[in-house]
């Protein structure tokens, strides 16, 4: 995936892999993809309390298993996800004081703006709660 453009087929493929998690183990908090203009680059951040109660390990396996398995998601990559505790993640902290979704995922664009004293470069929030 190019990561300086997020295209269409990417935010709806993580989307896909939204509804997927919802069907395991792994509880799905928030996601959003969000862009790191130091690195340009896109990373499809997902917040779960299984960080805390199984491990990073083992979430990102629940991961890897389905990106593997479904050939759907073949624009996803291990490598976009980065996985974050639902407690302790600043970044989700911010974004839930300010953006609720309930358990539907969206597609909120949020760019060049600045929430609670933060810049944000660009976000498309999939899912805060």
């Amino acid at each position: 995936m190019d990561k300086t453009l997020l295209v269409e087929a990417n935010v709806d493929q993580a989307a896909k892999l939204i509804e997927l998690l919802d069907e395991t183990e792994m509880d799905v908090l928030s996601a959003l993809w969000i862009y790191d203009p130091y690195h340009e680059q896109w990373q499809l951040v997902i917040a779960t309390p299984m960080i805390e109660h199984k491990g990073p390990q083992r979430a990102y396996r629940v991961i890897q298993k389905i990106l593997a398995n479904n050939s759907e998601l073949a624009g996803l990559t291990l490598q976009d996800v980065r996985l974050v505790s639902d407690k302790n993640n600043s970044l989700i902290k911010t974004f839930r004081k300010n953006f609720k979704t309930g358990k539907t995922i969206n597609q909120i664009r949020f760019s060049k703006n600045v929430i609670d004293g933060v810049y944000i470069e660009d976000a498309i929030i999939l899912r805060m709660q």
